[in-house]
């Protein structure tokens, strides 16, 4: 007897989970011919979630145990009362609904998403001016100027002499050895110069701050074309202490036995 109960349980729940599609596809049909589907949406999302809580209210139903000994606990009613002789017939006539709107259903509508919109050349052209007179003015301080400096990082041949002079002067010469680093870390991007190698070098080996040499040797790694920049970094490797710093080094060293330097 329990076997049974069992099996029809089984066969209840798995025929109320295909009647929760079918009544979305049920919804779809209002008469012989498909209702759009993007154009119910809101009643369908209602309908799917009121099946869903009469499935599970049904589930709980179906495993709450009956005691052996003892008065029988109250339990609440389900929520619906299903005629489990009708199940099959039901779950066949929705099984075969699912199928004719896989068979018919128009292809689905999507959002594609807009390109982004590619900013006007000449009004980038004039941000980046921006960038560099703020490096440039008198009245700009220090981080100021090396904000600006990180905007030029990743467009290609941004810098002039000029602002590199003046960015070169301050990882060189700031009192301050956070701004001394971002210096150098800015520095490292889609332009480079061959005025800032001379002062990498100095700052690598004399700036008193571990984060700015280290800063200095990482920039310095883009520079492993170099070979003067090469003859320095294997020299100075002999006697560095900082792991960080050694480990650029070492970089710099490799990408220029790869590339024949």
């Amino acid at each position: 007897m329990a076997n049974t109960q069992n099996s029809g349980f089984g066969l209840f729940l798995g025929a109320l989970g295909c009647a929760a599609i079918g009544a979305t596809v049920a919804l779809a049909f209002g008469s012989s011919e498909p209702t759009p589907i993007a154009t119910a949406s809101g009643d369908l999302t209602q309908q799917l979630d009121g099946l869903v809580v009469r499935i599970e209210s049904l589930e709980g139903a179906a495993q709450s145990p009956t005691p052996a000994i003892g008065p029988e606990p109250h339990r609440r009613e389900p929520a619906v009362q299903v005629d489990l002789s009708t199940l099959e017939e039901r779950l066949a006539k929705l099984e075969a609904a699912v199928d004719w709107l896989q068979q018919n259903r128009p292809p689905a509508e999507r959002t594609v998403p807009k390109p982004a919109k590619a900013e006007d050349p000449i009004a980038h052209a004039q941000k980046l001016d921006r960038h560099r007179q703020a490096i440039l003015s008198s009245t700009t301080d220090e981080q100021a100027k090396v904000d600006a400096w990180s905007q030029l990082r990743f467009e290609k041949d941004s810098w002039t002499d000029a602002v590199v002079q003046q960015m070169v002067h301050i990882g060189l010469s700031s009192s301050d050895p956070e701004i001394r680093a971002n210096v150098w870390r800015q520095a490292d991007g889609r332009s480079r110069s061959d005025l800032l190698v001379p002062a990498l070098l100095q700052a690598v080996q004399h700036d008193t701050s571990t984060d700015a040499r280290e800063e200095a040797a990482e920039t310095l790694v883009g520079y492993h074309d170099r070979p003067h920049v090469i003859a320095t970094i294997r020299s100075l490797l002999l006697t560095e202490q900082e792991e960080g710093i050694r480990r650029y080094f070492e970089e710099a060293i490799r990408d220029a036995n790869r590339t024949g330097r």
